[in-house]
């Protein structure tokens, strides 16, 4: 397998991996990672408002939202939405880990922000599209425009608000 065969020839020529985060220097563990490290802070801060517009929750909570337990709602669309978010940027923060990590490659907390935003933009508008063909703007709309957090229509014109 060519990951094992990675591994073993990485481990051999370079020493084995270094629990330290690239960025900070602090031990590099799941929560740091994903949470705690200072670059990734500033990432959470940026989504802060979107996440709260879209759940209507008072308070952010990273820990709650990487867990799936943010959604003080019951409504599927909302939880789909957070989820497929959290998801772009947890994803997102991981490429970025691995461009440092292995290719020496710093990228910068706006271009991860810029990153996950055209991800959704793509997501989003695709399914606008679709759902315009069919006439469906207010499904749309009930659905993808939850609190205008993400996205609202405008004479009939997409406009996003990430």
């Amino acid at each position: 397998i060519k990951t094992n065969h990675y591994i073993y020839t990485y481990v051999r020529h370079k020493g084995p991996f270094k629990p330290y985060c690239k960025q900070c220097r602090r031990t590099e563990d799941i929560l740091h990672l994903f949470i705690d490290c200072e670059k990734i802070k500033k990432i959470w801060r940026h989504y802060r408002d979107i996440y709260q517009r879209l759940t209507n929750a008072p308070i952010f909570d990273t820990t709650k939202i990487l867990l799936g337990i943010s959604t003080p709602t019951n409504d599927k669309y909302t939880q789909k939405l957070v989820q497929t978010l959290t998801s772009k940027i947890l994803m997102n923060i991981w490429k970025s880990r691995n461009k440092l990590q292995f290719d020496k490659t710093y990228v910068p907390e706006n271009k991860i922000i810029e990153n996950v935003n055209a991800e959704m933009k793509y997501l989003i508008t695709v399914f606008y599209k679709n759902f315009k063909e069919r006439d469906k703007i207010e499904d749309f709309k009930s659905q993808f425009c939850i609190n205008n957090a993400l996205c609202e229509i405008e004479n009939e014109t997409l406009k996003f608000n990430l």
